[in-house]
Parts: structure tokens; C-alpha cells; sequence
């Protein structure tokens, strides 16, 4: 039986991170928007705009990314049952961050919804964000769409034999 720390864990094994706009008019109406399913503290919708020292290369993560779908079958797959949005609070000139990861419920695998803050680390394109028991999330940032996508590889913890999972967010 994994309990609740274990249920958390597996969330985070198979999920992570959230962007869009700074107040409540970014929620989609759309009944399939994660962003509607994973909750968010109130002052999720605080996002401390980049100063001007911080690469643009950072600041690009600035902001709520959200709509992904936790899938162990690919980015592709927008099917899995886990929701999952990251808000990028705050980016700094020397690539740390402060970030909000949420998840949805998930009953299939036994997950209740919830949120955790985090420090980031940004180099170039990717951000990594680390949790408990070695699990963590890379975020790949991909500006070559329009609108520019996170690609995201969430990699479980040793007890789960470094399980991967993937999504794809957007803001």
C-alpha cells in the first residue's frame, strides 16, 4: 500500500510542472483544460515579471504553462489521466526559480489532486525541477512552435525504478 506520501510520489513520478496570463480571466472554460482540474494557490496568478538583468533565454519560462497530460506512451500522447500545470512564479539572472507544480486526480492510478512549490534550475532551454526520494522534472523549452511549448520528462524515484513519464504544457 503506498499511503499518502506514496500516492505523492507516484503523482509526481507520473507528472509536473505549469504559464498564460497573471489573473483569473486565463482559466479556459474548456471542460478538457487542465488548467481548470490542478489546483493552484491564490497567489499562483503572482507572477514577478523578469527584470531586465535576467537572460531572455530565462525569462521565457516566466509565467502559468499548463494543459499537460501525464502519459508513459510519449509528448504525443494528450490522453493520460494525469493533468498537470506549472507556474513559474519567479526567474532570476543566475537561472534559479521559483515554481508552483499541480496536479489533477487521477483515479485510474490512485492520485488526488494537490500542488507543491519548488526551486528550479534554468540552463539554456531546460529547466529542472527536483523532488523528494530523487524524483524530478525536466522542462524543455521549445520555441520553434507557435506558440513555443515545454516538453516535459518526469523520472520517478529509484523505489520506482526511475519510471518516466512525458507531457507536453503550453501557455
Amino acid at each position: 500500500m503506498l499511503g499518502r506520501y506514496g500516492r505523492f510520489l507516484a503523482v509526481s513520478f507520473a507528472l509536473l510542472l505549469l504559464g498564460a496570463c497573471a489573473s483569473e480571466s486565463g482559466r479556459s472554460n474548456d471542460k478538457s483544460s487542465c488548467y481548470n482540474t490542478s489546483p493552484l494557490p491564490e497567489e499562483a496568478s503572482v507572477i514577478v515579471p523578469p527584470g531586465q538583468d535576467v537572460p531572455g533565454e530565462f525569462a521565457r519560462f516566466s509565467g502559468i504553462w499548463t494543459d499537460g497530460r501525464w502519459s508513459a506512451w510519449g509528448f504525443d500522447d494528450a490522453t493520460g489521466p494525469l493533468c498537470t500545470t506549472l507556474v513559474v512564479s519567479e526567474v532570476n539572472k543566475d537561472g534559479s526559480a521559483s515554481v508552483i507544480y499541480s496536479w489533477g486526480d487521477a483515479p485510474s492510478w490512485g492520485i488526488t489532486k494537490g500542488w507543491v512549490r519548488r526551486d528550479a534550475r534554468i540552463v539554456e532551454n531546460e529547466m529542472l525541477v527536483k523532488f523528494y526520494r530523487g524524483a524530478s522534472v525536466l522542462y524543455v523549452l521549445q520555441t520553434e512552435n507557435s506558440p513555443p511549448v515545454l516538453k516535459a520528462t518526469r523520472t520517478a524515484g529509484p523505489e520506482y525504478g526511475w519510471l518516466k513519464t512525458f507531457a507536453t504544457l503550453k501557455k
